[in-house]
């Protein structure tokens, strides 16, 4: 959904199946969060780009947080 940023970290906003709220890099699905499928973790947000980039495994997937926007 979106982005928000305090001091040096920036977290993504965002909903997963029936849950809605932040998540920031470094959180990792059924460990640190529900937000994210079990094992995904986010590894950066773009402030820039507006991209999150999440990663499991060997698997990277980049995901637009305003894709209507461009």
């Amino acid at each position: 959904h979106g982005q928000i940023a305090s001091k040096d970290i920036i977290n993504a906003f965002v909903s997963f199946e029936n849950r809605t709220g932040t998540i920031k890099p470094g959180d990792i699905g059924g460990k640190t969060t529900d937000l994210l499928p079990k094992g995904w973790m986010l590894s950066s947000v773009d402030k820039d780009t507006k991209v999150i980039i999440l990663n499991y495994e060997n698997l990277s997937l980049l995901v637009d947080l305003f894709p209507g926007d461009k």
